[in-house]
């Protein structure tokens, strides 16, 4: 969206209501901050809970005091919410169960954890839980990372460097009197995913380092925004990033392609996705591969032939056969 003012809102149950009045005020709040989510009481006689948000466009930092509860996300729960949100959640006090596809964790004090609504969930609080949210679209991250964005560690043990950086951030973001100030969403988000990504690659054991991943994925995210560009090259990518050619191909070494290799592959697949698709029908194959970036069609074809084994036209030709297969 970019610079937008911070609207802060805080709620609360109340004491004067009853506590089943209480806690299916909560669930509906649950719904509204955290995606669509089937709640359920673990039988106290007394619930509370509260919450405060800034919320910057499409950017948000929730902090949430609540008693022990519990919730999943159902196939019908999943289908309501609007649209795919990721979560970096910060344990302040108290301890929680996260069920997360086919993954269990436990989450303790400093603990952070990261989801998304992709994909079913359950959660158990078992003591009395404050904990501090940043979400924002998953699409932030999926431009940074469009092949493994979902291969992402979701446990973030604290008391490491790069636990402690992300969590002073949150935090910062949560305490600071936000209300009415402006800020820009689009940066919001890019910060946050960079620490992210800064602090997955402490957690991949298969990477060089920490730096060099992060700055991997700086340089990955930079190409996947100027696809579209013809004149996109290792010396405007280099200058782009204030580095050396010589080291923008170091950042490549272990990834098994080089630099041009990856901008290939990248542009033939958004090429490769747009022939699939019937909005884009009316554009010409030529249309399609100069949209990104390609100098040719004839080079197109030939790159594209090579990597999926069918000619452009052929692929999309038989993407767009009607399905006739006969059911019964």
């Amino acid at each position: 969206m970019g610079t937008v003012t911070c609207n802060t809102q805080s709620w609360a149950t109340s004491p004067l209501v009853s506590h089943a009045a209480s806690y299916d005020s909560w669930v509906e709040k649950l719904n509204t901050t955290y995606g669509s989510w089937s709640a359920e009481s673990l039988g106290q006689n007394d619930f509370s809970a509260a919450t405060r948000t800034n919320q910057f466009g499409a950017f948000a930092i929730t902090d949430c005091v609540c008693d022990p509860c519990a919730a999943e996300r159902t196939p019908f729960d999943m289908a309501q919410d609007d649209g795919e949100i990721l979560a970096i959640q910060l344990v302040v006090s108290g301890r929680e169960k996260m069920v997360l596809g086919d993954q269990e964790f436990l989450l303790n004090p400093g603990d952070i954890f990261v989801w998304d609504n992709t994909q079913k969930m359950k959660f158990e609080v078992y003591q009395k839980l404050h904990k501090v949210s940043a979400i924002f679209p998953l699409q932030r991250l999926k431009e940074w990372m469009p092949t493994s964005w979902h291969k992402i560690p979701r446990k973030i043990v604290s008391g490491t460097p790069h636990n402690t950086i992300l969590s002073s951030y949150i935090l910062s973001l949560s305490n600071a009197e936000l209300d009415g100030s402006r800020m820009n969403d689009n940066a919001l988000s890019e910060t946050t995913v960079a620490m992210l990504a800064n602090s997955m690659a402490a957690l991949n054991e298969d990477e060089d380092g920490s730096l060099k991943f992060g700055q991997l994925q700086c340089i990955k995210y930079y190409i996947n925004r100027h696809l579209a560009d013809p004149d996109l090259s290792l010396d405007v990518i280099a200058q782009a990033n204030s580095i050396s050619i010589r080291y923008l191909h170091w950042l490549f070494s272990n990834t098994g392609e080089t630099v041009s290799q990856y901008i290939i592959m990248q542009r033939l697949e958004r090429s490769k996705r747009d022939l699939a698709n019937a909005m884009m029908s009316q554009k010409t194959i030529t249309q399609i591969a100069y949209s990104w970036g390609f100098s040719g069609s004839a080079h197109f074809s030939k790159r594209f032939k090579m990597a999926y084994g069918l000619s452009p036209r052929e692929y999309r030709n038989e993407t767009m056969k009607p399905n006739t297969t006969m059911l019964g």
